[in-house]
């Protein structure tokens, strides 16, 4: 059986270091050939030549493959084509079931059955390696001996999920991507260093200033958002109050919901409140320190790819730079002579819900530019009406595809809840077979507790836990789970596709953000590598989707120029400057 898969399957693990920010700093190799049981062990200080040659017929297995891939990439080796990941077989078999925190190798040998090293071992070896040279003989030693270790679990691993791993779909999608990621880690985000250092050493200042301006901004009756240091739910309240906006409340207290997904939706509406939600993650346990920059002023860190339910890339938000307060996307700035490019999928979602339901109404929306601009006038909005309306239309547009119900929707669109209701109504009368389909989606998860794209990418659905209330509860969470899956994991398989090709035509993609990509070029080609963008978008999404969409070039920014969110980042960004007496 293995013979059929490939001529040569290598079962390979590096130890390596790495600072934050920086890259791998391979230290030693091992890899097992599964069929000849030939085992080769490699010190990799100084680095020796590749020992592979040629790749062409081998795959070859891991668990995190980027972080393999770009021990190659440390190396100065070519790239093996073909790749096997356990951790994203692991994934794809048990999403849903096992949580994300239990994924570890060790965790998938126990769901197999299967025996590894203690996980006090394995802590052990991964803090030798991680602290780097110079090593003792004997710490050579063990090193060696915990890298084969889990060379070995490898291959035992892989002769345990074999028969159920799709392997087309597995080595030339998913471990294909996993390389792609590697490349993306591997080049970095440049970051203005100068800035940066700034920020960090007046951080503190910087975060009492915000936390003033906003109990300033967001005062009522002489009482500031923030007192004491702790923000006033009271007094925000009673702005809201004030304001006439509506916000939504937990079910139990009757408190209003105060994480960042509801204001994040809420200054989508109420774009005044962007300031407020800037200060309170400025003010939260993030830190500049936590985003790490490389000395070469490149921003590093783990993409995470397949880490989310739906299968999306997952960057820890404090260490990836399009994670934390959108200001701080000022700090990318490209290096002398380079560009960068943001190019988005417009309207991703809305274009692959209507490809994926066949619903031809919402696809000739999509296809007029701005589909929730269309759906207004649809919905018999004048066209002054229906532009003036356009953000209630597109928080509804969207809020269907996630499930969202009548009260969350109705705070969103700071109209009644019988406002909502209509809302959806129209959504559900102007396009009944999305609803058709959605529906469809929801009965097979229900009835079979399995959905999958068609690229492969799986979610099983456990059954409910609890009693009556929880119960319910579950019943609603896994209904709107269904609903939205289909439509952001295709969304997950299409951005992975369009990066994979970008970078086969020559394009450096030095980041993927939701349904965009971050590109790199020189100032005299960056025009071509944005062209070449649009062209692959369209031509990949026409291929999976049979639906061309559209892609939307936000901003090409070009040295000594920075990197802005001019919308919902700019008067942040240029306040904070301001307080500190520096140019913006």
């Amino acid at each position: 059986m293995l013979g059929a898969l490939a001529a040569a399957i290598w079962c390979l693990d590096f130890e390596f270091t790495q600072g934050p920010g920086e890259r791998p700093v391979p230290i030693c190799m091992v890899a097992h050939e599964v069929r000849t049981g030939c085992t080769m062990r490699m010190w990799l200080q100084p680095p020796p030549p590749c020992p592979f040659d040629p790749y062409e017929d081998a795959v070859f297995v891991a668990y995190m493959a980027a972080a393999e891939a770009s021990c190659f990439l440390a190396m100065g080796w070519p790239v093996p084509p073909r790749w096997l990941d356990l951790l994203v077989e692991f994934r794809v078999a048990t999403n849903g079931i096992v949580p994300p925190g239990k994924r570890g190798l060790l965790n998938a040998l126990a769901y197999f059955g299967l025996s590894g090293i203690s996980l006090d071992e394995k802590d052990q070896g991964r803090e030798l390696a991680m602290r780097g040279a110079p090593f003792a003989e004997w710490e050579a030693v063990a090193l060696f001996a915990y890298n084969e270790s889990d060379v070995t679990a490898l291959r035992l691993l892989l002769l345990a999920m074999l028969p159920s791993i799709d392997w087309e779909r597995a080595v030339e999608l998913r471990g294909r991507y996993m390389v792609a990621t590697a490349r993306m880690q591997h080049l970095g985000i440049p970051i203005d260093v100068e800035r940066l250092h700034i920020l960090k050493k007046r951080w503190p200042e910087i975060q009492r200033n915000l936390m003033l301006l906003a109990s300033y901004r967001y005062a009522v009756n002489g009482r500031g958002a923030y007192n004491h240091g702790s923000f006033d739910a009271r007094v925000f309240e009673a702005y809201l109050l004030r304001r006439g906006i509506r916000w939504p409340r937990h079910a139990g207290s009757g408190r209003l919901k105060l994480d960042d997904d509801t204001f994040k939706m809420l200054t989508d509406a109420h774009p005044e409140l962007r300031r407020l939600r800037d200060t309170r993650t400025a003010l939260s346990q993030w830190r500049m320190t936590d985003l790490p920059v490389g000395a070469d002023g490149r921003n590093r860190t783990a993409l995470w790819a397949f880490s989310s339910r739906t299968g999306r890339t997952q960057p820890s938000t404090s260490e990836f730079i399009f994670g934390p307060a959108v200001w701080l996307r000022g700090l990318i700035k490209p290096d002398p002579g380079m560009a960068v490019a943001y190019v988005d999928l417009k309207a991703a979602e809305w274009g692959i819900a209507a490809a994926l339901s066949g619903d031809a109404r919402m696809q000739s929306a999509y296809r007029s530019g701005d589909p929730y601009l269309r759906f207004a006038e649809l919905a018999r909005e004048t066209l002054i009406e229906a532009r003036r309306k356009r953000p209630a239309y597109k928080i509804a547009g969207l809020g269907v595809l996630y499930g969202m119900g009548p009260d969350a929707l109705a705070a969103g669109i700071n109209d009644t809840v019988a406002q909502a209701r209509w809302l959806m109504g129209k959504h559900r009368s102007l396009f009944p077979q999305f609803w058709k389909w959605s529906d469809a989606a929801s009965t097979v998860a229900s009835l079979y507790g399995h959905l999958e794209t068609s690229w492969g990418w799986a979610l099983q659905l456990p059954g409910d836990s609890g009693e009556g209330v929880n119960q319910h509860l579950t019943a609603a969470k896994w209904d709107r789970t269904s609903r939205n899956f289909l439509v952001q994991a295709t969304g997950a398989d299409l951005l992975r596709v369009i990066i994979m090709e970008l970078q086969d035509r020559g394009v450096s993609v030095i980041a993927p953000v939701h349904d965009a990509v971050l590109i790199e070029a020189t100032i005299d080609t960056i025009d071509q590598a944005v062209e070449t963008t649009e062209l692959v978008m369209a031509e990949v999404s026409e291929a999976m989707l049979g639906i061309a969409l559209i892609a939307e070039v936000d901003q090409v920014v070009r040295y000594p120029a920075r990197f802005m969110d001019e919308k919902r980042g700019r008067e942040t960004w240029n306040t904070v400057w301001k307080m500190l007496g520096v140019e913006p």
